[in-house]
């Protein structure tokens, strides 16, 4: 079965469908993750701190290949916008996985963890301050100390897992920048940032970009117009899924590279030589200025 009949097949489509607009992307993803995640099962062995960073690793993997797959079906499923709001996710999680694997995976992987704690357990004190200023009138505090007391066991689990592996403890702030930027910054895709990712917030904030040009038209009864931003629209959500895939090769490569130095890569630069030439093809009707 080739890999569009089993998309299909995985997300219930009809396989009689048009889907030329995923092929180069559904292939590149499916095949770069698949080898990463062979060289990630190559590593397994003897070391239990090589372990767990490799299973760490291993699920990090998975959920970016799972939302690249969710982006692509949406792009199948003409829901356009959706597909850019994934398209984000994806490179977002594809920056973050190529900066832990710039910092030799350990101590960011850490630093990763420790800011989510740390985070989740601010709001979560906010949060019950709140509602004991209310008066706490549905018990909802309850809920609240409840979360804070499965967030204390994540915390003792993370803590035991640094001292019995001799794991850094990811302490540095420089290991997991606040801002997303320093980390697409910090890998050498600053333009990436400012041409996709912050471009992109359009759809996944739903700002006033769209509905705008949306009414600019529709008040001026531009036909033409309404049409030619439709197509537009389309092409460009498409050309973000590419540009996304093309992180996620970029990511899957540095961490097969660590794993492996001498790897042959020839599968992650063909993939994105095909992405890069979609790109060029679609880039004049996705709205770029040349």
């Amino acid at each position: 079965m080739d890999s569009i009949s089993q998309f299909c097949a995985a997300h219930s489509l009809d396989a009689s469908g048009d889907y030329s607009n995923i092929v180069i992307p559904l292939s590149a993803t499916t095949e770069c993750h698949d080898l990463v995640s062979r060289v990630l099962c190559d590593a397994i062995g003897d070391s239990p701190k090589q372990n767990v960073l490799a299973i760490a690793y291993g699920n990090i993997v998975g959920r970016i290949h799972e939302h690249a797959e969710a982006m692509l079906v949406c792009i199948a499923t003409n829901a356009y916008a959706s597909a850019e709001v994934l398209a984000r996710t994806v490179l977002e999680s594809s920056v973050n996985l190529s900066f832990k694997v710039k910092h030799d995976l350990e101590a960011p992987l850490i630093a990763y963890f420790k800011r989510w704690l740390s985070s989740h357990r601010q709001t979560l004190t906010d949060w019950k301050k709140h509602e004991t200023q209310l008066g706490d009138p549905d018990g909802t505090k309850r809920i609240v100390e409840a979360r804070l007391e499965w967030l204390a066991n994540l915390e003792t689990f993370l803590d035991s897992l640094i001292k019995e592996l001799s794991l850094d403890n990811g302490a540095s702030p420089h290991l997991w920048p606040r801002k997303i930027f320093k980390r697409f910054e910090d890998v050498g895709q600053q333009s990436t940032y400012y041409t996709s990712y912050h471009r992109l917030s359009s759809a996944s904030h739903a700002l006033a970009e769209d509905t705008l040009l949306y009414l600019q038209a529709f008040t001026r009864s531009d036909a033409k117009a309404l049409q030619e931003l439709g197509v537009v629209a389309i092409s460009y959500s498409v050309m973000m899924s590419y540009i996304a895939t093309i992180s996620v090769t970029q990511a899957f490569e540095s961490l097969a590279q660590f794993y492996q130095p001498n790897l042959e890569r020839n599968c992650f630069h063909m993939h994105r030589t095909q992405l890069e030439n979609e790109i060029s093809s679609i880039a004049a009707a996705a709205g770029c200025i040349k």
